[in-house]
């Protein structure tokens, strides 16, 4: 479940009248429902509130109209779960996204002046040197204002 824009909008004034000049919105996926997120954004550009943000999306549950619409309304920030950018990892990684909606994805924050943060998971015992090698290739098309590799690990 997943608060109301109407709720959020209250919970973003509220944090405003104690003096915040952010917020980060710590969910999974903030985007998964674009009408909520259109909703807010557009409560936010229509009382003129002036609050930067920032959220974690999949690069599945947004597009261009979206990302013009949020950059407009405050937001700076993409976190973004990347996971790799080898199509076949992608596939092992059953993330259900293509390395073309990773590419766009990135096009248009970039376009839109929002910084993006990508998490990376690099030593599956699947990954093979030309998988680090599109990788490291399509790390320089993508751009992330930041980047990490997390280590996979077999819990």
């Amino acid at each position: 479940t997943y608060m109301s824009p109407e709720r959020v909008y209250d919970d973003i004034l509220y944090c405003i009248s104690l003096g915040a000049k952010g917020i980060y919105f710590r969910e999974d996926n903030f985007t998964v429902v674009n009408k909520r997120v259109e909703s807010l954004c557009n409560m936010l550009l229509e009382n003129n509130i002036s609050i930067k943000w920032a959220c974690e999306t999949r690069v599945d549950t947004i597009d261009e109209r979206l990302v013009k619409l949020m950059a407009e309304s405050g937001c700076i920030g993409l976190y973004i779960g990347v996971e790799h950018l080898s199509q076949r990892m992608l596939d092992i990684f059953n993330k259900r996204v293509t390395v073309e909606q990773i590419i766009k994805c990135f096009e248009w924050a970039h376009k839109y002046k929002i910084s993006t943060a990508a998490s990376l998971i690099r030593n599956h015992p699947e990954e093979t040197i030309g998988d680090r090698e599109l990788l490291a290739d399509r790390l320089s098309i993508i751009r992330p204002t930041m980047y990490w590799a997390n280590e996979f690990r077999y819990e």
